[in-house]
């Protein structure tokens, strides 16, 4: 059997064969994980086919808060796929100053974009020390 970690110069010809035959018969049939990285990509290629419309769009929704207080929501109508849709979101988590969620609706379902200042909102109620958002 191959021996993946021997990957180095010495690689001979007949190892990266016997590489290329295990991955060719197993190919897409790994075994998926609940709860892994596959599983997760399977679940939002699931998403996406539920949801595509014919002209090939779904809608992409990107809500949450940020550091200062300022709740958002913004959707829009894209063609995307489950690697650009990963990396979004990867993207997305890692520059996050708050709470945030991306998700895939359909095109008619899009929510209307808006911004409030939640910190504003709370000082014109008349309690400044706190602020809450309805999710």
């Amino acid at each position: 059997m191959f021996d993946a970690t021997v990957v180095e110069r010495t690689f001979t010809r007949t190892q990266w064969r016997k590489l290329y035959r295990i991955m060719r018969k197993v190919g897409d049939r790994g075994e998926i994980v609940p709860g892994g990285e596959l599983a997760d990509r399977a679940k939002i290629a699931g998403t996406i086919a539920k949801y595509i419309d014919d002209a090939g769009m779904v809608g992409v929704v990107k809500s949450g808060r940020d550091c200062d207080g300022v709740e958002y929501c913004y959707g829009s109508a894209e063609r995307t796929t489950v690697m650009s849709f990963v990396h979004e979101r990867d993207d997305m988590y890692a520059w996050a100053d708050g709470p945030c969620y991306l998700s895939i609706c359909s095109v008619d379902d899009l929510p209307e974009s808006y911004s409030r200042d939640l910190v504003m909102e709370a000082h014109e109620n008349g309690h400044p020390h706190s602020i809450c958002s309805a999710y």
